[in-house]
């Protein structure tokens, strides 16, 4: 369906999730400034062999349920089976990369320097000086 697109993302406690948004309108045209942008997610969880047809005696009933909610949430108009064949094969082409996704990369905040002096023992001439940055022990999430 050309008025959705599905993307990968992490949401807020970094679960892998397919969000799916309302496709926005090419650049140069008027664009309503919203304060949160609306999408529908579908995470991945313990349960991820429900994404698979053949394991899940359930899997139509499901995909029915997020295809229905999708015509709902965005405003579709009233779902038939063509549009709700489409908006799941957008949804079953992000599946398989859902479930294979990596764990979010985290950018490390550097918040100090600390200089450090080491010097040898019995008198080698070995002193070695150096600056080691101090990292923020709450790792902020990248996007």
């Amino acid at each position: 369906m050309a008025d959705l697109v599905a993307n990968l993302a992490y949401d807020d406690d970094e679960t892998p999730i397919i969000k799916i948004t309302k496709k926005t309108h090419p650049t140069g045209t008027i664009k309503l400034i919203q304060p949160r942008e609306k999408y529908f997610a579908i995470r991945l969880d313990t349960k991820f062999w429900r994404f698979v047809e053949d394991k899940n005696e359930d899997f139509d009933e499901w995909m029915f349920g997020c295809t229905r909610d999708l015509c709902i949430i965005f405003d579709l108009g009233k779902p038939n089976s063509r549009k709700m064949s489409q908006i799941a094969h957008i949804i079953e082409q992000k599946i398989d990369d859902l479930v294979n996704m990596p764990p979010p990369q985290q950018e490390i905040k550097v918040v100090g320097e600390a200089e450090f002096l080491i010097k040898a023992l019995h008198g080698n001439e070995a002193n070695i000086r150096g600056v080691v940055p101090i990292r923020d022990m709450n790792p902020v999430k990248k996007d």
